[in-house]
């Protein structure tokens, strides 16, 4: 099983946006329906920081709160964001030249490297 968290947030409606918001909890229900356990999140001015995903010794998904310090706590996600929250466009960094980028694909798993003229 993979754990593309980017494609199942997509594929529920939930684009990376710099301006739309959505409910966390719809967030966080589409995440542990997808992969059987609730992930982790912080927020930072309105948008996902980052976010956890917490696994056994056997790979299989588990709850981030079992066994983690308070501030990976799932529950401590809603103390760190909003009821509502934005989820970032990705902007990569330079790749040594302004006319390359990195591009993802809801189809792919992968990053593409183009040239942009």
């Amino acid at each position: 099983m993979r754990y593309n968290v980017t494609k199942i947030l997509d594929d529920a409606g939930f684009r990376a946006t710099n301006a739309d918001k959505y409910p966390l909890g719809d967030i966080v229900s589409t995440i542990t329906k997808a992969f059987g356990a609730p992930p982790s999140l912080s927020c930072s001015h309105g948008a996902v920081e980052e976010l956890y995903l917490c696994f056994t010794k056997d790979f299989k998904p588990r709850d981030c709160a079992n066994g983690l310090s308070t501030a990976h706590d799932p529950l401590n996600s809603r103390k760190s964001c909003p009821t509502y929250i934005r989820i970032p466009e990705y902007t990569p960094l330079a790749l040594g030249d302004e006319t390359s980028s990195l591009i993802w694909t809801p189809d792919h798993t992968n990053f593409l490297l183009q040239a942009v003229e």
